[in-house]
């Protein structure tokens, strides 16, 4: 059973003991941990399908705004906001 969750992405241990602690299980959450790490190199879960959109030059950009502090000549913090713009091609 604990196989299975790894492979379904459960590896908190005791999220899988409060599982399986209903069906019969009075061991450890230190044993699940232990063996949760000695599988989960070999069992992984489903990787995620990504989509990745490529842009013609000159065709988008990507905009990330923000505010950034700093402290100014008198030791005062202070904000400045930001904009970054990043061209999609470069």
């Amino acid at each position: 059973m604990i196989d299975g969750f790894v492979k379904d992405g459960l590896i908190s241990a005791p999220a899988i003991l409060s599982r399986i602690e209903p069906l019969g299980y009075s061991s450890k959450e230190t044993t699940i941990r232990n063996y949760v790490k000695s599988i989960k190199p070999n069992i992984r879960p489903h990787a995620k399908a990504t989509i990745r959109y490529e842009s013609k030059p000159g065709a988008q950009i990507q905009l990330d705004w923000g505010l950034f502090g700093y402290d100014d000549h008198r030791g005062t913090r202070r904000n400045i906001a930001g904009l970054m713009v990043t061209m999609g091609y470069s």
